[in-house]
């Protein structure tokens, strides 16, 4: 039975393959940190739900510390 002559080598990548990958990813790295930089900055507005539930909050708080608060009647 005959061997193939470069079969070990047929799935292997060389230094200048890993090289030239690794340059690739590091570019695309370096685009995608300049196109992001570059964008404004949005304000992002809250729905009508999560001010609801803020205020909620608040209320509870608020009657929580009054309750605590209040003088006892004798």
């Amino acid at each position: 039975m005959k061997k193939d002559r470069f079969l070990w080598s047929a799935h292997r990548i060389t230094e200048r393959q890993k090289a030239g990958k690794a340059r690739s990813i590091k570019g695309k790295q370096l685009k995608n940190s300049r196109s992001t930089a570059s964008k404004p900055l949005v304000a992002h507005r809250s729905s009508a739900s999560d001010n609801l539930q803020l205020n909620n909050a608040k209320k509870a708080e608020y009657a929580i510390f009054r309750a605590f608060s209040m003088p006892e009647i004798a």
